[in-house]
């Protein structure tokens, strides 16, 4: 059985968040509205939790993090059709890619610079601790990514990212600093 199968009445979880979130009053009859409406956003309306009306700014350094010459630094992301893992469809609308899911940005310069063309499919090699991990056969993308990084999707590529390379603070994976080294397939 396909799983949109069956159909859900939308209008009865909207009544449902109406009842219990502050700020969806009238939900349902909000969203039929033409144009639209927003969403509750304290931030926005100058409101912040310890009610001082003035928003606290934390500074957090970057990480001091540098890769070997040749290399890049690889970040994973989800695409317009999905939801953490959940992936409904091939399609990105938010950076143009139809059809493929195993693909590769990257800067149209560092795909010159590295002697690379469109379309063309390419090895990927992590490195963390002494180790390498392997994804092989990713078609490169030309992307407004910035220069020396690169992305792909997840989940195709968590096998890229060591479980042991986390974050300090939060000790989530590590995967938007990954550094990779790409070669022709």
């Amino acid at each position: 059985m396909p799983w949109n199968h069956f159909s859900v009445d939308y209008s009865l979880v909207r009544s449902k968040i109406s009842e219990v979130i502050p700020g969806f009053e009238n939900f349902n009859e909000r969203v039929q509205r033409a144009g639209g409406f927003f969403l509750p956003n304290p931030a926005r309306d100058g409101r912040f939790v310890d009610n001082s009306e003035r928003a606290k700014f934390s500074v957090t350094l970057p990480a001091n993090k540098q890769v070997k010459e040749g290399r890049f630094i690889l970040m994973t992301m989800r695409s317009h059709d999905q939801f953490n893992t959940t992936i409904y469809g091939f399609d990105d609308r938010y950076r143009g890619i139809s059809g493929d899911r195993e693909v590769i940005l990257m800067h149209q310069e560092d795909i010159l610079k590295n002697g690379f063309i469109s379309e063309q499919k390419v090895n990927i090699t992590s490195y963390f601790d002494g180790k390498e991990r392997y994804l092989n056969g990713f078609k490169i993308v030309p992307y407004p990514i910035t220069k020396g990084c690169v992305a792909v999707y997840f989940p195709e590529g968590n096998v890229l990212i060591a479980l042991d390379n986390r974050t300090n603070e939060s000790k989530c994976p590590a995967s938007k600093f990954v550094e990779v080294s790409i070669s022709p397939a």
